[in-house]
């Protein structure tokens, strides 16, 4: 069954140490088959970045911060289909970073956010193809404390800081060279690749030294930023506006359905 879909604003808020919070999301993409994706090595070691396609000249580009985008010709190009499929249904790791408008980015918090995309095998009753869940963890650190940089920390909440999702190159170096998000991507394309592609030891030992891992979690990280619109996240205070609600859940998991009965307890009340 899926889940339902919100419109979200542009800017939603998350209460801190409210546990795992889930957005759900839909769409149907856009592909282009005649142009996929394009990338180049940034060096031999590199990370792979992602190339802006003109239209005018036919021509592939890097933006460059504060200077005019650089000509160059591609060395790799991986289509969004492949990706999808390729990645389809697996939690990756989300670079939602401290965030200052317009689109300035602070270091951190770097694993605090989880994003799946589901391919249906049908589309649903609004003509998407696509279901797509966010992740957060709401623990907020004190100052100081050796997951600060980590996860969201009190002075975010203090000061009001935003979270985005940086999906631009200039924004994803940093995320890209951390050795724990490297080794998930790797694994996860060593896994996917032999599985869902049936590639050999060969051709995947080729793939990872051309940077194909990330290639795919880019055309991800694009698809999320340029055409869902994933929305600014605010982490406020849990300070409570009314006394607390007893609540129970009872949860029964099936092979094919699962049950749930939530009630509350007000006073001498039980409601179902």
């Amino acid at each position: 069954m899926l889940a339902t879909i919100t419109d979200y604003k542009q800017k939603i808020s998350l209460i801190q140490n409210s546990g795992i919070q889930f957005l759900d999301f839909a769409l149907k993409p856009e592909f282009d088959s005649e142009l996929p994706n394009k990338f180049v090595r940034k060096s031999a070691n590199g990370p792979l970045l992602r190339l802006n396609y003109h239209e005018h000249n036919g021509k592939y580009s890097l933006m460059v911060p504060g200077a005019a985008p650089e000509i160059v010709k591609p060395e790799f190009s991986f289509p969004l289909e492949q990706s999808l499929k390729l990645l389809n249904k697996i939690w990756l790791p989300l670079p939602f970073l401290r965030f200052n408008p317009p689109r300035s980015f602070v270091n951190g918090p770097d694993n605090w956010a989880r994003v799946q995309i589901l391919v249906l095998d049908s589309p649903d009753q609004d003509g998407n193809t696509l279901r797509v869940t966010l992740a957060f963890d709401t623990k907020v650190y004190a100052e100081g404390h050796a997951n600060e940089y980590l996860a969201p920390n009190e002075n975010d909440i203090k000061t009001g800081l935003s979270f985005a999702l940086a999906y631009h190159n200039e924004e994803l170096a940093e995320f890209l060279d951390l050795t724990w998000v490297d080794g998930w991507l790797r694994e996860v394309f060593i896994q996917q690749a032999s599985e869902q592609e049936e590639r050999t030891a060969r051709h995947i030992s080729a793939s990872l030294r051309e940077f194909e891992y990330q290639a795919h979690y880019l055309n991800l990280l694009e698809l999320l930023g340029s055409q869902m619109g994933v929305p600014e996240i605010k982490i406020n205070t849990s300070t409570l506006q009314e006394p607390a609600v007893n609540v129970d859940l009872i949860l029964d998991v099936g092979n094919s359905h699962t049950c749930g009965i939530w009630w509350k307890t007000v006073a001498t009340k039980v409601m179902v």
